[in-house]
């Protein structure tokens, strides 16, 4: 069933109709704590760490955001882009009030929106 609901992927989802089948797909996956532990490790491999500014292009709904901005926290940031108002709604639903130094935006991954140098590292 998901196949046929995703079956486009993820390049538009806020025009498919059915972008919560998309955001209840990545909150599924993102609450799987192995692949929350394989992310963090791909993260601390990458260098991720204390006061680092972080772009996580294409965000989604925000799960590797957060695991990003536990790393980079307190004096780091993290700023989540994704195509979809509607995940970018959903990410900043969910995180609202976690106290973690993130914040996300609608954005193309084609032209996004920052001068060069601005971050330590991008997530994809």
């Amino acid at each position: 069933m998901a196949n046929r609901l995703l079956g486009g992927g993820f390049q538009d989802v806020d025009r498919t109709g059915t972008p919560e089948a998309f955001a209840e797909y990545l909150e599924h996956i993102g609450t799987d704590e192995r692949v929350r532990r394989l992310n963090r490790k791909r993260a601390e491999a990458a260098g991720i760490a204390a006061g680092h500014r972080v772009l996580d292009v294409g965000c989604g709904v925000g799960f590797d955001a957060s695991l990003l901005a536990e790393l980079v926290a307190p004096a780091g940031k993290v700023i989540g882009v994704d195509h979809s108002a509607a995940m970018v709604e959903r990410a900043t639903a969910r995180l609202a009030g976690s106290g973690l130094p993130v914040e996300f935006r609608t954005a193309d991954a084609h032209a996004l929106p920052f001068d060069d140098g601005v971050f330590d590292a991008a997530w994809t």
